[in-house]
């Protein structure tokens, strides 16, 4: 396939109009290893965001991605026609490869703003999906939720809705998860004190040293009596109880 033909596929793929066999020639194409430069950040999202195709989405977050979408114009009043209502993954696709294409073609075209605001509204259907994933009945798709919303820039409402899962969420591995990515926010003080509040309440074992460790490593004051009632369990393993011990001189003495 020519770079020229691999473009238009691009470009029908993005509108989506491409048929099952113009989609598996494009898949072909960038799996090969000589492809063009400019086709790699392409092909990168093009097999990333890929693993969602065969994924349905939960109706309540298709009745979401629609009103948004529904609600968005091009200057003229053209309603962007991104993906088909059966699911969440070709919103994703079009988008970002829109994106990749956007690198050889919007950028060469001299309009930066173009391309600020197709990653605007990536970001923002990225958002859409992760807030609405997170409250799903599924562990996976809660998950799922969760390390997307690691990937997304400071929000409030991506925060918020970390903050109570944290809190709240019934499974161990899930609240582990949501610690994690709120640590992205730690020059936010309404995270670091819901850490704080959420070391001293939680009943978790290994949710309480996943966030004594994150307090720890952060030098955070005003978890030390916290800490220091941690250390009093005597159910602590040792090795844990030493670790803690350390933590609370370092953020005591500052060294």
């Amino acid at each position: 396939m020519k770079t020229e033909e691999a473009k238009a596929l691009l470009e029908k793929y993005y509108a989506g109009t491409s048929s099952v066999e113009e989609e598996s020639q494009l898949e072909a194409y960038l799996q090969k290893p000589d492809i063009p430069e400019e086709f790699y950040a392409a092909r990168e999202e093009f097999f990333y965001y890929g693993k969602f195709r065969n994924e349905e989405a939960p109706l309540s977050l298709e009745t979401k991605l629609l009103d948004e979408i529904a609600t968005k114009r091009k200057p003229g009043g053209k309603i962007l026609n991104w993906f088909s209502p059966t699911g969440i993954a070709a919103a994703i696709a079009f988008l970002v490869v829109g994106f990749g294409i956007g690198r050889f073609s919007i950028e060469d075209s001299k309009e930066p703003t173009e391309v600020d605001a197709l990653r605007e509204e990536v970001a923002h259907i990225k958002q859409i999906m992760a807030l609405s994933l997170l409250e799903q009945n599924s562990v996976h798709d809660r998950l799922k939720a969760v390390a997307m919303a690691a990937d997304l820039d400071t929000n409030q409402d991506i925060i918020t809705a970390l903050i109570k899962t944290m809190n709240t969420d019934s499974n161990v591995n899930i609240r582990l998860a949501s610690i994690e990515a709120l640590s992205k926010f730690l020059d936010q003080d309404v995270v670091v004190q819901s850490m704080i509040d959420a070391l001293a309440k939680q009943q978790s074992l290994p949710v309480r040293l996943e966030l004594a460790r994150i307090m720890i490593a952060n030098r955070e004051k005003a978890s030390l009596p916290i800490l220091e009632e941690i250390i009093k369990d005597g159910s602590l393993d040792a090795q844990v109880k030493e670790d803690i011990t350390k933590g609370i001189q370092t953020i005591t003495t500052g060294i």
